[in-house]
């Protein structure tokens, strides 16, 4: 819970622990949607703010949240929740900059959803490619990193066993 003192400003806080399942991005029961905040993120960001992360509006348009096949929920004005998300974070002390950072994971998250994958012909192992690269680059903008890097984590494995790293 947040504390505040008598003329309104943040005074103090716990951090409470919840029970945020990385499962319930990927995957969920039919009719159940996924975190609010990518919902809101879609509903809620300018549209200049949008087009720099590569997104669209519509949640249809990311597996992730597609999947469920429920991406409205008539009781939720998932604009206004978004407003209320951004005003807390500025009352919170949060600086435009770093939200805008924490929107540019959001939209990583929701990109790589997208990336789709195939077993390399003819491999012996698990090996896979990217097949969509326009998934990969706008993922690799939207999280800050190079899209070779991004491809390079996704599709190999690292194991580390005592200190010794194999790829």
């Amino acid at each position: 819970g947040m504390q505040f003192s008598c003329i309104g400003a943040l005074s103090g806080g716990q951090i409470s622990n919840y029970l945020l399942g990385k499962s319930r991005v990927v995957a969920r029961a039919e009719g159940e949607r996924s975190f609010h905040i990518f919902y809101q993120l879609l509903a809620g960001l300018p549209s200049a703010q949008l087009e720099r992360l590569d997104l669209e509006r519509s949640p249809l348009k990311y597996a992730y949240l597609a999947i469920s096949k429920c991406v409205q929920v008539p009781s939720i004005d998932d604009a206004a929740e978004f407003k209320a998300v951004t005003r807390a974070m500025t009352v919170m002390g949060i600086p435009p900059n770093a939200q805008e950072e924490v929107f540019g994971v959001l939209a990583g998250i929701l990109h790589l959803g997208n990336v789709a994958f195939e077993k390399v012909p003819g491999s012996k192992t698990d090996e896979v490619k990217v097949t969509n690269n326009g998934a990969l680059e706008r993922a690799a903008r939207a999280l800050k990193c190079a899209p070779e890097l991004l491809r390079k984590a996704l599709v190999f494995r690292t194991i580390t066993a005592t200190g010794n790293k194999r790829q």
